[in-house]
C-alpha cells in the first residue's frame, strides 16, 4: 500500500547535528588552551550535588578558576594518559584520577583560600531517597497550617499516609509522628514527608580530592575522609521537633544510641514508623 501524502514528517528546526569527532577535538583543545592559564589543577567530588549551587560558584569565580564536568575521558585525553602524551611532566598521574563522580578545577587560588572560600557553598537541601538521616525528625500532633492549606489534606492522608483529619479548614495531624530517625536509610515516602515539612537534611559539599601544582610537577593526594563522618562531625544537633510551626533542635543522646546499636523501627500497615503503641505513633484505625 503506498504511503500517504498527507502524513508527512515536518522538521520544525534546522539546527545541524553536530558532528561527533569535530565536537570532542575542539573539547579537548578547549581544556589544553585553559592548561596555560592556571597555576594549580584540582579533582573534585560532590556530596548530594545541586547544579544550582555549582552554578553559582562558576559565576562567583569566573575571574581565577574555571570547572570542567564534561565527559571524564576527554580531559584524560586532553591531559595525556601516560608519560609520552601527557601535556606537563607528572599530569598523567592526575589525569588517572578523574573518572566516575570525579571532577577537574583548574585555578590560580592557593589550597587555604580554596578550603576556605569553598565552606562558605555548604548548602543545605531536600534530601532524597537514599540519603542518611542526619538527624531524627519528630512532628508533634496539632495544626498544620504553617505546612499545608485545606486541600492537600488528601493528599497528606492517602500519598503521605499521615494521620490527619480537615478541622474547619485547617489540617490537623491526630498524633505525633517520627518521620525519620538519626543515621537512617531515607526512603521516597519519608524523603517526600520532610519535604512537605521544609526539614532540610541533605547538605551539598565539596571534597578535594588532589592537586596538581604546574610549578613543581607534582601531583598531592588529600586525605580521604569517611562520608558518613564527613556528614555527621560537624553537627550540633540530632533531633529535630517540629510543634506548631517551630523548629526545635537538639541533641539526643537516646538518638545516638539507637543508631549504635543498629536500632529500626517498627513500620505499620501504612509504612508509617512506629517505636510502640505506647508512643502514640501508629496510624489510628480509621484512617486508612
Amino acid at each position: 500500500m503506498p504511503k500517504s501524502k498527507r502524513n508527512k514528517v515536518v522538521s520544525l528546526t534546522k539546527t545541524d547535528k553536530k558532528n561527533s569527532s569535530e565536537h570532542k577535538t575542539s573539547k579537548i583543545e578547549e581544556i589544553r588552551d585553559a592548561l596555560k592559564e592556571y597555576k594549580y589543577f584540582y579533582t573534585y567530588t560532590t556530596d548530594n550535588t545541586r547544579n544550582q549551587v555549582l552554578k553559582q560558584l562558576r559565576l562567583d569565580w569566573r575571574k581565577d578558576s574555571r570547572f570542567f564536568e564534561t565527559k571524564r575521558r576527554l580531559i584524560q585525553v586532553a591531559f595525556g594518559r601516560n608519560e609520552s602524551t601527557e601535556v606537563f611532566p607528572g599530569l598523567a598521574k592526575l589525569a588517572n584520577r578523574v573518572n566516575g563522580d570525579v571532577a577537574l578545577l583548574m585555578t590560580n587560588k592557593e589550597i587555604d583560600d580554596i578550603r576556605q572560600q569553598l565552606d562558605t557553598y555548604n548548602e543545605y537541601d531536600y534530601a532524597r531517597a537514599g540519603n542518611l538521616a542526619i538527624s531524627t525528625v519528630i512532628v508533634k500532633a496539632g495544626s498544620l497550617k504553617d505546612f499545608v492549606s485545606h486541600s492537600e489534606e488528601p493528599y497528606l492522608r492517602t500519598k503521605l499516609n499521615l494521620p490527619v483529619k480537615l478541622d474547619r479548614g485547617v489540617v490537623h495531624l491526630l498524633q505525633d509522628v517520627r518521620i525519620c530517625t538519626f543515621k537512617d536509610k531515607l526512603s521516597a515516602l519519608q524523603a517526600l514527608q520532610l519535604k512537605t515539612f521544609k526539614v532540610k537534611l541533605a547538605e551539598f559539599r565539596i571534597n578535594l580530592d588532589a592537586m596538581y601544582c604546574t610549578n613543581s610537577s607534582k601531583v598531592v593526594e588529600f586525605e580521604k575522609e569517611n562520608v558518613e563522618k564527613r556528614m555527621l562531625d560537624h553537627l550540633t544537633y540530632n533531633k529535630i521537633t517540629i510543634e506548631d510551626g517551630d523548629y526545635q533542635y537538639s541533641w539526643d543522646d537516646q538518638e545516638t544510641e539507637r543508631a549504635e546499636n543498629g536500632f529500626k523501627s517498627g513500620v505499620n500497615d501504612s509504612g508509617m514508623e512506629v517505636e510502640g503503641e505506647d508512643e502514640a505513633m501508629m496510624m489510628p484505625a480509621g484512617m486508612m
